[in-house]
């Protein structure tokens, strides 16, 4: 499914690898509230400041023994987008053209 994510700060890193974290925009399936595992260039902030929007192709996994998490493949093309595309995306999302 496709999705716009964005860069965040976590304020507790316990049981994390790092501060940089991905997750969905809201307004879509899954909400904010959910981690994506994806490629560490992605959270890297010399590339990417924080909040920085993505699209990106994810899925629901869920792992025995982890918290339902969303997925990106590591080999995926990293696509940036503006705030006015993330907006206008999550909005065709919505009406079911995507």
């Amino acid at each position: 499914m496709k999705m716009v994510v964005e860069s965040f700060e976590i304020k507790n890193t316990s049981g994390h690898r790092g501060q940089v974290h991905i997750r969905p925009v809201a307004g879509q399936l899954y909400p904010p509230t959910m981690l994506l595992e994806c490629s560490r260039h992605m959270v890297n902030t010399l590339r990417y400041p924080l909040g920085t929007k993505f699209r990106a192709w994810v899925q629901l996994k869920q792992k025995t023994g982890c918290k339902p998490h969303l997925y990106c493949y590591y080999g995926n093309k990293i696509v940036v987008v503006s705030d006015e595309d993330a907006m206008s995306m999550i909005a065709e999302m919505n009406r079911g053209k995507v």
